[in-house]
């Protein structure tokens, strides 16, 4: 009877693995439900905001060049076309979240990246947090979807804004380093080389 009383234990333990198992394989499968649809719908509005914003563009360009005289007039069209260019970027980032967006690597100044993102980026992050951004002169240029890359920068710099509730400071570097294989025998996939890293 003692070796059928743990046999039947060792069952039920297993038995119930097996369901804690299937259980979380549901939620993530749901989990992963819930983020295509999110997916999708943001992809959906992403391309209909970015026809608008085509228009947008232009005719601010139409305008700009109109009022050219105009110095006031002219440095209000050409506002008007910076806002529009960064919710167009701003765009790039949702479809490329909806998966609507095919990605097209190319080669990209990692450093004109960051500088470019940085006024988003200090609105995204408050007046508490102190945005620190050091860039080592002369990288050389990556291959990688632009847009991606952005969302990237976009999500880190989120994510270190929650971590920091009561302010802090955020540095984001830039440096030329080599990899050797020492660091890519314990990084799967990664090959020895040259390479742009961003911190």
């Amino acid at each position: 009877m003692p070796l059928l009383s743990e046999a039947l234990r060792e069952s039920e333990a297993q038995l119930a693995a097996v369901v804690a198992d299937r259980e979380r394989l549901e939620r993530q499968f749901y989990q992963a439900q819930k983020m295509e649809t999110v997916g999708q719908l943001a992809g959906g509005i992403a391309h209909d905001f970015n026809n608008i914003l085509t228009a947008i563009v232009g005719f601010g360009t139409l305008v700009a060049e109109q009022v050219s005289e105009n110095e006031a007039a002219s440095r209000n069209a050409l506002e008007i076309l910076a806002a529009a260019n960064r919710a167009s970027a701003l765009t790039r980032q949702l479809l490329a979240f909806g998966r609507r967006q095919v990605l097209h690597p190319t080669r990209i100044n990692l450093n004109d990246t960051v500088h470019s993102l940085a006024g988003m980026l200090r609105q995204l992050i408050g007046e508490n947090i102190d945005l620190r951004i050091i860039c080592q002169p002369d990288l050389p240029p990556i291959r990688a979807d632009l847009s991606q890359l952005e969302s990237a920068l976009v999500n880190l710099v989120v994510n270190a804004r929650d971590a920091m509730p009561r302010g802090g400071r955020l540095t984001m570097e830039t440096a030329d380093v080599t990899l050797g294989d020492d660091y890519c025998t314990s990084h799967v996939g990664v090959r020895p080389g040259r390479y742009a890293r961003l911190s």
